[in-house]
């Protein structure tokens, strides 16, 4: 009888009656308080009737009554990111560490605990942080702490500072023969975040004293002696700890930094196969300025269900089942993972010319079991090799680091079906207007031109507290070496208004049609997106134009927006 009326409570749902469904829901709640079926209905009812913090409490014992299963964890995901919940709250903190043990749901419960880190010790966070008090050395030892910044850059000072104090003070006990074993999950946090931001942190003489004094330690500390080393060590040096092996990697807790080594060295030692030799001069020197700094350096993908599909149904066009797409400019492969996952019957082709770059793409894909990827180490200008037409072609952050990106999108454009959508990124001139004068700045301090990656941490350093406070400071660029050499350092790149924008995509046959926001941008400007209605209003180029004007950070990343070749 039960199960009739939990059928006929889930058809009232789906048919959208979701108060009359939510009163059955929890009638059968009454007869049995551990109803997982019930509960996850009772949450997504709650969810559309606006009920956010009672649908949430649903979700969470959905999860927990149903042990922790993929499908529960999916929808408390799912509904976090509908209700934007920013509270600390002790159950949703254990549900996601639960969820990053499931590979697909791992990007996007880190994101979450981050959420929770920073609730849990918002008092200790909001302060003036200069030592290790109680509330910062818990954090130190807590799993939601080490989770984190094992997985992801985490770009805030203030937990810095907890990282570089904590990665100090144990340093001192160690190098002192004093017992900090208890803290091993800690060290190994840091160092895989040492990895990740690829050496960004500034180490002082003090440290470097004591790093000498780490093989003096007693055997007992083998492990935490090398997890040090490694929250210290430069890229290269990392690696070479990892070669050498030895008993230093025995430890069951030193096992994320062994994997994520693992990974590093099968980047550098696979084999990437060219369609060509470059020979444009410019994109050979962005080729060796990617081989330095392959960018973006990441851990875990949040994966989204956003199909290609989806897009084309939101802006009017032909869905097509089986699309080709090409993602020109694939970098480390962040967009190819997404991509690839959220449209599992698509043709995937890659392409770029960092051969470092390409293979980190590569073992990510590999990461993640996607079989629907190709690669093709290969220069947009030589696109034509491919002798393919696409549906679908994603190029963001790309054109603007060629010599001509005109040209690139006339390359691009040329094997576009007829009525085929892009989505293109460029960089805003309004939005990106301080970097000029960061990297006048940064020229100043150097005294030249020819910054590398291993000035930066000193120059970090010295950031003053009003730097700090400047939006590009605390970007996520600004926390790991790649990010801020590609930000600040790149040798070649162009910015754009969009009213230059227009005239290059009218002089490739391509017509604006949609910008794609962020998530972060809906949140930011609710209020100003609300009241301009692009999408009720309708969309142009000119209107977006002025919206930045009266808005002049809203595309501070850059702009990425939808695009359509015109029907020839």
């Amino acid at each position: 009888m039960s199960k009739n009326r939990l059928k006929h409570a889930q058809n009232l749902m789906r048919s959208k009656q979701y108060t009359q469904a939510a009163e059955l829901f929890v009638q059968l709640l009454d007869e049995d308080y551990r109803n997982v079926a019930a509960f996850s209905g009772l949450a997504q009812c709650y969810l559309k009737m606006g009920r956010f913090f009672e649908s949430l409490g649903c979700a969470i014992d959905a999860v927990q009554f149903g042990g922790y299963q993929q499908s529960e964890l999916i929808s408390l995901l799912n509904i976090l990111k509908v209700i934007n919940f920013t509270s600390y709250l002790k159950p949703l903190e254990k549900a996601l560490h639960e969820a990053i043990k499931y590979q697909y749901l791992e990007g996007h419960a880190v994101e979450y605990l981050r959420v929770q880190l920073f609730a849990k010790y918002e008092k200790a966070l909001a302060e003036e942080i200069t030592t290790l008090d109680e509330p910062l050395e818990s954090m130190l030892a807590d799993p939601t702490f080490c989770a984190v910044i094992e997985r992801a850059i985490t770009p805030n000072h203030q937990l810095e500072k907890v990282i570089l104090l904590g990665r100090k003070e144990l340093l001192r006990c160690i190098a002192n023969n004093l017992d900090a074993r208890k803290y091993l999950s800690t060290m190994v946090a840091i160092a895989c975040q040492n990895l990740l931001n690829d050496g960004i942190y500034f180490t002082s003489k003090e440290e470097l004293t004591l790093l000498n004094q780490l093989d003096l330690s007693d055997p007992l500390f083998t492990s935490e002696v090398m997890a040090l080393k490694l929250c210290y060590a430069s890229f290269d040096e990392a690696l070479e700890l990892w070669q050498q092996g030895g008993d230093g990697f025995s430890h069951y807790k030193m096992l994320p930094i062994a994997e994520d080594l693992k990974f590093y060295l099968s980047v550098l030692q696979g084999e990437t196969e060219s369609n060509s030799e470059l020979t444009n001069e410019t994109s050979k020197q962005v080729q060796t300025f990617y081989k330095a700094n392959p960018y973006p350096k990441y851990k875990v993908v949040n994966l989204s269900s956003l199909s290609f599909e989806q897009c084309m149904t939101r802006l009017g066009l032909d869905s097509i089942q089986t699309p080709n797409i090409l993602i020109a400019g694939c970098g480390t492969g962040l967009q190819v993972v997404e991509t690839a996952f959220a449209n599992p019957y698509a043709q995937v082709t890659a392409i770029d010319i960092s051969p470092v770059s390409m293979q980190y793409a590569q073992q990510m894909v590999k990461r993640y079991k996607l079989q629907n990827v190709r690669f093709e180490l290969l220069d947009i200008l030589e696109i034509s090799k491919l002798s393919k037409q696409f549906d679908f072609i994603l190029c963001t952050g790309v054109l603007h680091h060629m010599a001509s990106p005109q040209l690139g999108l006339s390359r691009l454009s040329q094997c576009l079906k007829s009525n085929g959508l892009m989505i293109l990124g460029f960089y805003s001139s309004l939005g990106r207007r301080e970097l000029a004068n960061i990297r006048a700045e940064a020229i100043d301090y150097f005294g030249t031109d020819e910054i590398t990656k291993k000035q930066l941490p000193q120059w970090r350093n010295e950031w003053t507290k009003q730097q700090k406070s400047r939006q590009w400071f605390n970007s996520n660029d600004f926390f790991n070496s790649n990010g801020l050499m590609d930000a600040v350092f790149h040798p070649q790149e162009i910015n754009y208004s969009l009213e230059a924008i227009d005239q290059l995509l009218n002089n490739s046959g391509i017509e604006f049609k949609s910008m794609a926001i962020s998530n972060v941008q809906m949140v930011q400007y609710k209020q100003a997106l609300d009241e301009f209605q692009p999408l009720e209003l309708g969309e142009t180029l000119t209107r977006w134009e002025q919206f930045e004007k009266m808005h002049p950070d809203f595309f501070f990343g850059m702009y990425n927006f939808f695009a359509v070749k015109n029907n020839v």
